[in-house]
């Protein structure tokens, strides 16, 4: 079997023009047969816990753009819909700016990166892209920026992904597969970028915030001695001990660690769980199940806090808008390396994209805030001097 040229790739695309042009994805207008919003936001409900519903649409209601971060499935729906190129890849599912953040990379280097891979799937490329642009457009408009400016920011974002992907597809596959957008690319960007003074103290203030943070800061803030012993502290209604998860817990980690490689176990063995709360995270995640374990280390003032996700084993917003199911899923027991989360993640946390089909819907894992920061308003920030463009407020048309 011979691959296909790069050459042959960008002939592929040009010819998917004559059927697919790019104009007929400028607008979309609802039909008769649209599927009730509400409808879809509730068909979700039976994968929550029931006494977090009303914090989960309390959230969504904060604002346009928290909605939007909590409808993925609503947008896909919609999406569904639209003139699709056919060109699949394996999408991130979720790709609103909010999940653009900066990370720690396993050699504690800080990128920015996607963040959030509960709705990878394949699918078609665009949805993202679409999603990314929209997502822009409401976060800025959000915090009151020009009409003008949004619409800079959400082209400058579909400009950039044409541009990158052109690139990439001159680069040699192992180019691509380690390209990252680390410390030192971001520095050079807020170098060329044309936003101002302010602007960029914001984003230089966001970098070393997140450079800060690690997974003993998380300890210190999450925890408390209790009798002597190093437990985690309760905060209700966002942090709570909940016994009646100590079963699915225990079984979750027990997967988990069978899941990692025989090196990563030597590591993790070090380690005993002492405790385990639950935890509300996000918009679209509320009412999902998340915990964050605690771990202690034998040598002592040694503490891990890891977080425990449950991630559909379909994915939630892209059911309903394809039958493709992820590559790799199955409906048997025990743990497995779901392909499309750990694809997304080779330069992130060696411990995160792992799936375990259990007694609930299953789980993903990683270490708790190591260099890790979002915030649309900071992200923007971040994200608008890549795209080399002015994203301050402005009372511009």
């Amino acid at each position: 079997m011979s691959l296909p040229s790069a050459h042959d790739g960008a002939a592929a695309g040009r010819a998917i023009r004559s059927t697919v042009p790019r104009s007929r994805h400028r607008e979309w207008q609802p039909d008769d047969a649209r599927a009730d919003p509400v409808a879809t936001l509730r068909a979700a409900e039976s994968e929550r816990l029931p006494e977090l519903l009303g914090l989960r649409y309390e959230r969504m209601a904060e604002s346009p753009f928290t909605f939007l971060r909590g409808s993925a499935a609503v947008m896909a729906s919609d999406l569904a819909t639209t003139p699709q190129s056919g060109l699949r890849v394996q999408a991130c599912g979720d790709a609103h700016i909010g999940n653009f953040r900066l990370l720690g990379t396993p050699e504690r280097n800080l990128i920015l990166d996607l963040n959030d891979f509960d709705e990878t799937s394949p699918a078609s490329f665009e949805w993202d892209l679409k999603r990314l642009a929209a997502s822009t457009v409401v976060a800025a408009r959000h915090h009151g920026w020009s009409p003008r400016v949004c619409r800079d920011i959400a082209e400058s974002a579909a400009f950039t992904y044409r541009t990158k992907m052109a690139s990439f597809a001159r680069q040699r596959s192992l180019d691509v597969w380690y390209s990252s957008i680390d410390r030192t690319a971001l520095e050079e960007e807020l170098r060329l970028s044309k936003i101002d003074k302010h602007q960029h103290r914001l984003a230089h203030k966001a970098m070393k915030k997140a450079w800060a943070k690690d997974n003993l800061k998380a300890a210190r803030r999450l925890t408390i001695r209790v009798d002597g012993a190093l437990r985690l502290r309760d905060d209700p209604p966002l942090i709570f001990h909940r016994a009646q998860d100590a079963d699915l817990v225990e079984s979750v980690l027990l997967s988990y660690r069978s899941a990692l490689a025989d090196y990563k176990t030597v590591l993790l063995d070090r380690y005993e769980l002492v405790d385990y709360t639950f935890k509300v995270v996000g918009v679209g995640s509320v009412g999902t199940r998340c915990w964050i374990a605690l771990f202690e280390g034998s040598a002592g003032h040694d503490p891990l806090v890891l977080q425990l996700k449950q991630a559909a084993v379909r994915p939630r917003a892209l059911r309903g808008a394809q039958s493709l199911r992820p590559r790799g899923s199955s409906g048997g027991r025990g743990p497995a390396t779901h392909p499309g989360r750990r694809g997304h993640l080779p330069r992130l946390d060696p411990r995160a994209g792992h799936r375990y089909r259990l007694l609930r819907p299953p789980a993903l894992g990683h270490e708790r805030q190591d260099r890790h920061a979002a915030h649309e308003r900071t992200v923007l920030h971040l994200v608008c001097p890549a795209l080399r463009m002015d994203a301050g407020p402005s009372s511009r048309p």
